[in-house]
């Protein structure tokens, strides 16, 4: 709703101040949003609406799909895992650097939702010998959690049945010291 977005982004202006930017806000928003088909800013009912219509993609939509397929199959299906796989080296899905209270629980649920996945699919990658792809996975955890022990053992590994033991080693030398940095010797 209205009072709700307000209260969220704009809780220490005035009602009037709170008002004047949100319709600024929506306003740039619209705008940026028209390059892309199939996405809209709507207003009905004193709610805001973002709404999608058939062409538009987006990739924690397609992530997440893929992520529940991945998830509902007994067997591995390689396909969707790859196709994740894909759209997760890219990036992180839903940002950091955005600091509202409300978002922050949604990207832990998210983060720990797609650790969960991928956590999955690292000893099925690796014991099937796609090492290239289990260390893309490992990189891809170590982007949601850069002290993940279990990103660590699956691409060292990884690095060491490619005869990459040097790279390994290095892996291995940079989680130490963060770790080290951030919690000291242990």
């Amino acid at each position: 709703s209205s009072v709700k977005l307000s209260s969220s982004l704009w809780a220490d202006k005035p009602a009037q101040s709170a008002k004047n930017l949100r319709g600024v806000t929506v306003n740039h928003l619209r705008k940026l949003l028209g390059d892309m088909d199939g996405i809209e800013i709507e207003f009905a009912g004193n709610r805001w609406w973002v709404c999608w219509r058939d062409g538009f993609t987006c990739d924690l939509f397609r992530a997440r799909e893929l992520a529940e397929r991945i998830l509902a199959c007994q067997q591995t299906d390689f396909t969707a895992a790859s196709e994740l796989i894909g759209i997760m080296k890219r990036g992180t899905l839903l940002p950091a650097f955005v600091r509202y209270e409300w978002f922050e629980g949604i990207k832990i649920d998210y983060d720990d939702y797609f650790i969960r996945v991928i956590e999955r699919l690292l000893p099925e990658f690796y014991e099937s010998r796609r090492f290239a792809e289990t260390i893309r996975l490992s990189d891809i955890l170590f982007s949601i959690d850069s002290l993940s022990e279990t990103a660590l053992r699956y691409k060292v590994d990884s690095l060491l049945k490619t005869g990459r033991a040097e790279l390994a080693h290095a892996v291995r030398a940079r989680f130490v010291q963060e770790r080290e940095a951030l919690y000291g010797r242990q």
